[in-house]
């Protein structure tokens, strides 16, 4: 799924140089005898095609960019893997898949190392799988449309946003249940460059600007299309806490949000009192209370040592005069 949304680039890319090419090169198709003797000519033409474009990639796989060099040969081969499959599965009863379709051609052109270039990357397609890439596909191709329009046609350009909207509404309810598979993470991935992409759009009548995430609650589900709006970006709070629900383990939300929220009390009302101690009246009652308080103990601390004085002279006077009786009671004795 992370190359799907270079198909549309990469399908312009393959169909300009085929179509500039001659058939010089056609005779690596011609060689094979096709099982199914019904579709020979489809099968021929998928080949050719098919054929080019390996040696395109074999020739043109790294580019130049950023004064440095990118190797594109995955996105390349990715998006050829697909093509084959869906050409393939467009043959009414067709006895090929990618892989033996290719094992094929490779059989009866062997040695020949440009159609080496893609075999890590050409594989078959469950169902589930292939209607996926199709989806995004189709969400891809019809954005790239929105944003670079052939034409000055606006109503078809509105139309390619609209389409946009469409499928995605219809096809995210399939990640209610499952936000973290590969399919949904690229729907959503979709999501927020649709919504960039026609944020300052205002002359697409009815076009929804802010396409929603797939919701894992499903109690959300009824109220989903009414907290759609077309706020720019859809960056609301609401929003993003609700998405924020859907990405975090269950419980450790709310645990995170009660604590966030006892900080942020505890913070401002000590900013609140910092505030009138130091620029209001308030502020010079307390010192002054806390002045007359300190006064008050000070007091109180100097009268308890003077007490606590007295007593121990007392104690002391109460030792002597014991001890003088107890001597003069031993002398009186003897």
């Amino acid at each position: 799924y992370d190359y799907v949304s270079q198909f549309p680039s990469n399908k312009m890319i393959f169909d300009t140089y085929i179509n500039t090419q001659g058939s010089i090169q056609d005779y690596y198709c011609e060689r094979i005898t096709w099982i199914d003797g019904v579709n020979i000519t489809k099968y021929e033409e998928i080949c050719k095609y098919f054929v080019k474009s390996l040696i395109y990639i074999h020739n043109n796989s790294v580019v130049e960019a950023n004064d440095s060099f990118l190797d594109i040969t995955e996105e390349l081969c990715e998006y050829i893997n697909y093509w084959l499959n869906y050409e393939l599965r467009n043959i009414i009863r067709c006895p090929y898949n990618a892989l033996n379709f290719y094992h094929d051609i490779k059989q009866n052109n062997y040695g020949v190392p440009q159609l080496e270039k893609c075999k890590k990357n050409i594989k078959n397609f469950d169902d589930t799988t292939f209607i996926n890439i199709g989806v995004l596909y189709k969400l891809y191709y019809n954005l790239d449309k929105y944003l670079n329009p052939f034409s000055d046609d606006k109503l078809k350009q509105c139309n390619y946003a609209n389409e946009c909207s469409k499928l995605y509404n219809e096809k995210k309810t399939q990640c209610n249940s499952n936000s973290r598979s590969s399919f949904c993470k690229e729907l959503i991935v979709f999501k927020d460059l649709y919504n960039i992409a026609v944020a300052k759009e205002d002359t697409c009548p009815d076009l929804k600007k802010n396409l929603l995430p797939p919701r894992t609650d499903s109690s959300n589900l009824g109220s989903q299309e009414l907290e759609e709006s077309d706020t720019p970006l859809g960056e609301t709070l609401v929003d993003r806490g609700n998405e924020l629900k859907d990405y975090v383990p269950p419980g450790s939300f709310s645990l995170g949000f009660n604590i966030i929220i006892s900080v942020s009390i505890f913070l401002f009302i000590s900013f609140l009192l910092f505030i009138f101690y130091k620029f209001t009246s308030f502020g010079s009652l307390l010192c002054l209370r806390m002045r007359q308080k300190k006064t008050f103990c000070d007091d109180m601390y100097e009268e308890s040592q003077q007490m606590q004085l007295g007593e121990s002279k007392n104690k002391r006077a109460d030792m002597n005069n014991k001890e003088y009786y107890m001597l003069h009671n031993s002398i009186s004795t003897s």
